[in-house]
């Protein structure tokens, strides 16, 4: 487990220099063209199958392991919402600015 935590750590800043990155460049909906961008620059690289979505800009990352007699799933939605943030951070929504 000290294995997975220091390889953790070790990418931490580049994890939220990326939630930072989308959280600043919010996208509604289903149209989401810079999310999916920063997404998939994000995953390049790692060995992955990617796919993106045909009629909605969707994200499908596989990793495929030695063993397939398990599965795990992770899900996150990467749309926004319109909502007008107070916060006063380097990484603050532009719907404030809108």
């Amino acid at each position: 487990m000290s294995d997975f935590l220091t390889q953790a750590s070790e990418i931490q800043s580049e994890l939220t220099s990326l939630r930072q990155a989308i959280h600043q460049e919010p996208e509604i909906g289903l149209d989401l063209p810079k999310t999916q961008a920063k997404i998939i620059a994000a995953l390049d690289g790692l060995g992955l199958e990617i796919t993106t979505g045909k009629s909605l800009t969707s994200v499908t990352a596989v990793l495929r392991g030695a063993k397939s007699d398990k599965t795990v799933l992770l899900r996150a939605d990467m749309d926004a919402l319109p909502v007008t943030e107070l916060a006063n951070l380097p990484f603050k929504n532009r719907f404030a600015s809108s």
